[in-house]
């Protein structure tokens, strides 16, 4: 007598999310395959074979499964959308007033890269010169980053217009090595602080004194990659913020 065993396809599989799947630029989600008879293989509709995986990219995700005998059955679809990386755009206005946008949560401002106690509202009135920026949740919850904007301090203690001056760097772009060259009425100190493009303090480059008049700096800056960088450069009379273009060395 001979047994005859007829295998029919696989109860269909169920995909489930671990989270929302409408997600913000830069996030994941783990999808599952649920359901899964035993002795069957899984396969995605984007190649992979293991019960689960991490969906980094927008699209529609579905997975088969198939016994032994190559029978087969197909999942639900599961749709993931990611939005659009989000970037803050500032508004600088009357050279000390800085303003995000509106709709938004979370707000932090940033003073060279490092958070300010207490900015945490749309605007935000500059006390010191230098390079700020804005981190915030957008209405879709997603955070950004803003590009970073100089402003001038609206109160300095350190500002003098008495005593006017003038700031010159070249050559830019520079292969590393460049001259700073002052030229104030007064005796001053001379400081220069280098940022990268986001921000963040790399180090003082400069640090000196000079009497009144017309003076170079030789400054070698230390090795960097080649791209765009920030500087600040701070004397008795004010605050000169600028951008340098590093070339490959």
């Amino acid at each position: 007598e001979i047994e005859v065993i007829v295998q029919t396809a696989p109860d269909a599989p169920v995909i489930s999310a671990s989270g929302a799947t409408d997600l913000c630029f830069g996030e994941s989600v783990t999808l599952t395959v649920e359901n899964i008879c035993d002795g069957c293989s899984v396969s995605w509709s984007n190649g992979q074979t293991s019960s689960s995986l991490e969906a980094m990219t927008e699209g529609t995700y579905t997975a088969v499964i198939t016994n032994a005998c190559g029978e087969s059955s197909a999942s639900n679809e599961l749709t993931i959308t990611i939005a659009p990386a989000f970037v803050p755009m500032i508004t600088l206005t009357n050279i000390c007033q800085l303003t995000g946008p509106s709709g938004g949560s979370n707000y932090q401002w940033y003073f060279n890269g490092v958070p300010i106690a207490g900015a945490n509202t749309q605007s935000w009135m500059a006390q010191d010169s230098g390079m700020y920026t804005l981190s915030m949740n957008n209405g879709m919850g997603c955070n950004g980053l803003s590009a970073p904007i100089t402003a001038k301090a609206c109160v300095s203690g350190t500002q003098d217009l008495s005593t006017p001056l003038s700031v010159a760097v070249f050559p830019n772009p520079s292969s590393g090595r460049i001259f700073v060259q002052i030229q104030s009425v007064a005796n001053t100190s001379v400081q220069m602080k280098l940022y990268d493009i986001d921000g963040k303090f790399i180090g003082t480059v400069l640090d000196s004194e000079m009497n009144a008049g017309k003076q170079s700096f030789e400054v070698n800056l230390p090795k960097l990659p080649a791209g765009a960088y920030k500087y600040s450069i701070t004397t008795t009379a004010g605050v000169e913020n600028g951008d340098l273009i590093l070339q490959p060395r």
